[in-house]
């Protein structure tokens, strides 16, 4: 059962936040453009994604004419011999089938024409409480909630027995995309009635969002308490882990580009639920600057019971909320950074960018520690040498103390700042964490990188092990080298960076299932990205009371 509890604005309080997109498998690029395109054309039509569509087969014919084999009453076709393919498609256990020429023209041949187009229940007949019982789903819903099963145990590669309806209840859509647009499309500006279902299959709940016949996958229910940051054309982005719910939250401008501004570093803040942003003014005269960028606008806790072992709440933020920009520090070369719990004071490491003396003390060949008071005018207020052969590999703000990882030639070595009289001071600390190809989630389990090889290219093993020696297998990254890996707060999802084809690329693994939710790259988003602790704005359409 699931129940909602509104909280009053909490201000600056906020929970984790999640985000996971599904792109056409790379099968569907070794197709014939034209069995490629009728794949585009039916996930049009059912509005579903192209990874939603499987090729069964298909077959290179020659048509008779240009009608492709479906003529239409009253159109008049020409008489030449057309070459083309025939396609057999399938969409959550419903088959389609296309007749294409040799380029862009596919026609649909057969399958179920009522799935072409969106029906919707009109809201007289809807009813106004949601039924939580499995086994009373009404029938006016039975159809569609039928069809979610099915594709979820594709998805999940289970018997459709395997999956049960959990949960469903009336919503009303702003627009024909049900709740989860997706990124550059085109969708009806109308008022949609429709469901919410929330589907359980191995323990884990689903989400899925349904008009009439269509429905959209909303991805693991645990993924909305998560999001992306990333930067595209100099603007900050966030967008779910489905990829849907692209906005815009800062501006180019906003973060002081000029067209010559360039982000170098997002360092998402989780506790205070801020973010910080370090760029670096490109030409003869570079200037580095480091910004804060926290919300200023009330939101709403929301206690959700009862559904979930991973989170019992997320913040809900106000959909007109603003995003409000702090320069904290400015013409220096900056790595790393982390605000306070309470988002009132900073630190980074800091130096002269080369070729610049900006401040007295600070060269461009040794980072040093800097801190100072968010919202002050003043800049940094103190600093401290680092080790001189030490390079700045992570800074945090667990608690009330700062901790820092440096690489010394020794290796990584962890630190803790902690208050002296002349301010803050390093100490090794053992506990500090270390990044590597293995993290330590918890006393008893390790997630650990493996290099392999897969259809004879490099890849990365994703393995689980425990501390009695067993290890769970949890995905393989084919033709991929990890550069980078981290985990989410609540270590229930990684976060693994790396190359592929020479090109920056990412992937988000669930650590529960060993799903791999999301991958992606810097062309089809941005640069940087980051995982955030805090959920889109309009998710409320999806896990919303």
């Amino acid at each position: 059962m699931l129940r909602f509890k509104r909280f009053a604005p909490l201000g600056s309080i906020f929970v984790l936040a999640i985000l996971a997109a599904i792109f056409p498998s790379a099968a569907l690029a070794d197709h014939p453009q034209p069995v490629r395109h009728a794949v585009q054309r039916l996930a049009k039509e059912l509005e579903v994604l192209a990874a939603d569509v499987r090729v069964v087969e298909f077959e290179e014919v020659t048509w008779r004419d240009s009608s492709l084999g479906v003529p239409q009453p009253g159109e008049a076709y020409l008489t030449v011999l057309t070459p083309g393919y025939r396609v057999q498609l399938s969409v959550a256990g419903e088959t389609f089938v296309y007749h294409t020429d040799m380029h862009d023209h596919a026609v649909r041949a057969a399958g179920p024409i009522e799935a072409a187009k969106p029906v919707v229940e009109p809201p007289g007949q809807m009813p106004s409480e949601p039924w939580t019982d499995p086994g009373t789903t009404p029938a006016s819903v039975q159809a569609v909630a039928d069809k979610c099963r099915a594709d979820l145990a594709k998805r999940l590669g289970i018997q459709i027995g395997q999956v049960a309806v959990e949960y469903v209840d009336p919503v009303t859509f702003r627009n024909s995309a049900l709740g989860l647009p997706r990124p550059n499309e085109v969708v009806a500006d109308a008022i949609t009635p429709g469901h919410r279902l929330l589907l359980e299959a191995d323990n884990l709940l689903h989400v899925y969002t349904a008009a009439g016949t269509q429905f959209r996958y909303g991805g693991p229910y645990e993924h909305w308490f998560h999001s992306l940051l990333f930067i595209r054309d100099g603007n900050l982005m966030q967008a779910s882990f489905l990829g849907t719910h692209v906005e815009q939250l800062v501006s180019a401008r906003e973060l002081g580009g000029d067209g010559q501004q360039a982000a170098i570093s997002i360092v998402p803040q989780n506790e205070p639920g801020g973010i910080v942003i370090m760029t670096q003014r490109l030409g003869r005269r570079p200037l580095g600057e480091l910004r804060y960028i926290t919300s200023t606008g009330e939101g709403e806790m929301v206690i959700l019971e009862e559904v979930t072992d991973v989170s019992s709440a997320v913040w809900v933020p106000d959909t007109n909320e603003p995003w409000k920009v702090l320069l904290l520090e400015q013409g220096l070369e900056f790595r790393n950074a982390a605000v306070s719990s309470c988002g009132s004071r900073w630190v980074a490491f800091a130096r002269n960018l080369p070729g610049i003396r900006a401040v007295e003390r600070f060269d461009s060949r040794h980072w040093r520690l800097i801190w100072g008071q968010v919202g002050s005018s003043d800049g940094f207020t103190g600093s401290l040498a680092i080790p001189q052969e030490a390079t700045p590999v992570r800074l945090d703000w667990w608690g009330d103390e700062p901790e820092a990882v440096l690489r010394q030639p020794q290796g990584m070595v962890g630190y803790r700042l902690v208050t002296s009289a002349d301010g803050w001071q390093l100490h090794r600390d053992p506990s500090v964490e270390l990044p590597g190809d293995e993290l330590r989630l918890s006393r008893s389990e390790t997630l650990k990188l493996e290099k392999t090889e897969a259809n004879g290219q490099l890849a990365v093993q994703v393995v689980l092990a425990r501390f009695d020696g067993q290890q769970t297998h949890l995905a393989t990254l084919e033709n991929f080298q990890a550069r980078r890996t981290s985990v989410t707060f609540d270590k229930r999802f990684a976060f693994i960076t790396g190359v592929r084809a020479d090109a920056f690329h990412f992937f988000i693994v669930d650590l529960a299932s060993g799903q791999v939710l999301i991958e992606g790259d810097s062309a089809r988003f941005g640069w940087p990205i980051e995982p955030f602790a805090r959920s889109p704005r309009e998710f409320g359409a999806i896990l919303g009371p």
